[in-house]
């Protein structure tokens, strides 16, 4: 007992040591994040237009998996600015029919580009929460229908390009004075207009369009570095 009672008094000068390291953050702080985000879209469908007439069938997106990296710098001990990338997102579309019956269509794939401006409470806690708000702009660079769309003749999926408002809460733990693990949700305002043709053979083409909310929530695990 008496040994125990030495070596939890021992102990104390190490718990107050880690807990004086704590300190907020500093003008001129750098902060390197890599990490993995599930991307939870919207769930809804969205009508299918073919030369101007909308279909009975309908289109909905699946949610997609991305590996995450961000740079934070801090402007003084509460605001920084963060730009946030990923590898691209993919979601599969999925038809949806008058039975219920779902056939996996086509598939996009975005990269988001983030600009935000976070606000840290001014505090020495080793959980650092935080807010923020900004911009995103979404580049979709994959857009394919699937074999599965071969009989309606189906072609040349395009989705456009899209600029919306972002907002996140997360938090860092630090681990120590240079590591430490984030989580953050962040919503993301993406909303595309997918264009494509139907194929008639030796009549003309006709143009077809949906209107896709992805309007995504991410949720991403990243691991920091401050320099």
């Amino acid at each position: 007992m008496k040994k125990l009672l030495l070596a939890t008094v021992g102990l104390f000068p190490l718990l107050f040591s880690a807990i004086a390291s704590a300190e907020p953050h500093h003008p001129g702080d750098m902060i390197f994040r890599a990490g993995i985000s599930s991307v939870a879209v919207k769930s809804g469908h969205s009508d299918i237009y073919v030369d101007d007439s909308s279909l009975v069938n309908t289109l909905s997106p699946e949610n997609g998996e991305q590996v995450s990296l961000s740079y934070i710098y801090f402007i003084d001990r509460s605001w920084a600015l963060e730009f946030l990338t990923a590898t691209p997102s993919k979601h599969e579309l999925m038809l949806n029919g008058e039975s219920g019956t779902n056939l996996h269509i086509a598939e996009a794939s975005q990269i988001p580009l983030s600009f935000s401006v976070l606000y840290y409470p001014d505090k020495a806690w080793d959980f650092k929460p935080y807010i923020g708000a900004g911009f995103n702009y979404s580049f979709f660079v994959s857009e394919k229908f699937t074999a599965a769309a071969s009989d309606l003749n189906y072609e040349n999926l395009d989705f456009d390009n899209a600029l919306d408002f972002s907002f996140q809460v997360g938090a860092d733990y630090q681990i120590s004075k240079q590591w430490s693990v984030n989580f953050s949700a962040r919503w993301i305002g993406l909303n595309s207009k997918g264009t494509f043709v139907k194929d008639n053979g030796a009549a003309a083409d006709d143009d077809g369009f949906t209107k896709i909310d992805f309007n995504p929530l991410v949720f991403s695990l990243m691991v920091g570095y401050q320099f």
